[in-house]
């Protein structure tokens, strides 16, 4: 089945319908033996979470189809099954920003972070919020949190994103406020 994902790119919508069928299929097992990790593992549950991160990074949250709808239920079903496992939480938060539901995602994101193994992480997340919600100085303080907590996550691909936007939005700001100046003086 996961042959069939990666063939069938030539439409974005024909890709999530066969990541959608190999969610499904994965998640049956998990469905009878629920809060079990028995001989299905934690490798389908990666699987999983890898196939909901591609559709989350190709879906186009803009239009508004029932894809979107279908990739929370699936996550929060993963939540459901597994609620020790931060990854599924992550997710949700991630997509809930893109949805633009600050409230879904302060929830989520506040719940995700008391049982986080890993919280530098999950602080990232939260200063992309803190950029979405133009809160640029609370979004670099936290970045410089997380990177109190692991000063290696200085590396990661996703915190070199958020603080590169975080900064391009503060010279941004700059640059309009100093043209604003000039033209009043």
């Amino acid at each position: 089945m996961l042959a069939k994902v990666l063939v069938h790119r030539e439409t974005d919508s024909r890709c999530f319908e066969e990541i959608f069928k190999t969610v499904e299929l994965a998640l049956r097992p998990f469905q009878t033996h629920r809060g079990t990790l028995s001989a299905y593992g934690t490798c389908d549950l990666s699987l999983i979470l890898l196939l909901i991160q591609h559709v989350i990074h190709h879906l186009d949250f803009a239009r508004g189809d029932e894809n979107e709808s279908r990739i929370c239920s699936i996550i929060m079903r993963l939540i459901s099954l597994y609620p020790s496992n931060n990854e599924a939480s992550c997710l949700l938060s991630k997509v809930q920003l893109k949805l633009k539901d600050y409230e879904g995602f302060k929830a989520t994101f506040d719940s995700s972070l008391k049982h986080s193994h890993e919280p530098a992480l999950a602080k990232i997340t939260k200063a992309q919020y803190y950029l979405l919600t133009g809160q640029i100085k609370a979004g670099l303080e936290i970045l410089e949190e997380a990177l109190s907590e692991n000063f290696s996550i200085q590396n990661h691909p996703y915190f070199c994103f958020v603080k590169g936007s975080l900064l391009l939005e503060m010279v941004r700001n700059y640059v309009i406020a100093n043209s604003h100046y000039e033209s009043v003086r």
